[in-house]
């Protein structure tokens, strides 16, 4: 994922759901509501696509309707848990 113009750090490891999700928050107030995050040659691990299935539930006043996720070669669909 790029922040502010720069690479990121040559790594495997899944970006840091922080920065995908104050990307997201930013956008959101501009009203953009479909997103398509590119975390370059990474791979979407575990942990990571947990979080963003629950980003519509911790992020009440910033929802989103869609999310797709580019990474190591694969795009991949978030689908979003239910709040409840």
């Amino acid at each position: 994922m790029t922040v502010k113009g720069r690479p990121p750090a040559r790594s495997e490891q899944s970006p840091p759901f922080t920065s995908i999700a104050d990307a997201i928050r930013k956008a959101v107030k501009k009203s953009k509501q479909r997103f398509l995050v590119d975390i370059r040659g990474r791979s979407l691990g575990s942990v990571l696509k947990h979080q963003l299935e629950l980003y519509n539930v911790r992020n009440p006043d910033n929802q989103i309707k869609e999310l797709w996720v580019m990474g190591a070669g694969r795009l991949e669909q978030i689908f979003f848990a239910e709040q409840g």
